[in-house]
């Protein structure tokens, strides 16, 4: 599972936004986040938040959710 730059810019696109990060799960636990910027500079900003998120759901401090089939 691998989330894209473009799935990211999609979402923003469709949302009117200028950042947007994505967090997706799958069945066997494992997570990913993309993020995206509209400029270099929200690019960066976001990608914080995105590896904020990253790191957190890592060590616990985040929740991840339980998926269920």
């Amino acid at each position: 599972m691998k989330p894209t730059i473009a799935t990211a810019r999609k979402t923003a696109e469709a949302m009117n936004a200028r950042q947007v990060v994505v967090v997706s799960f799958d069945y066997a636990g494992r997570y990913a986040v993309v993020s995206y910027g509209v400029t270099k500079a929200e690019c960066q900003d976001v990608a914080r938040l995105c590896d904020a998120i990253a790191y957190g759901l890592d060590d616990g401090s985040l929740p991840a959710p339980e998926i269920n089939r």
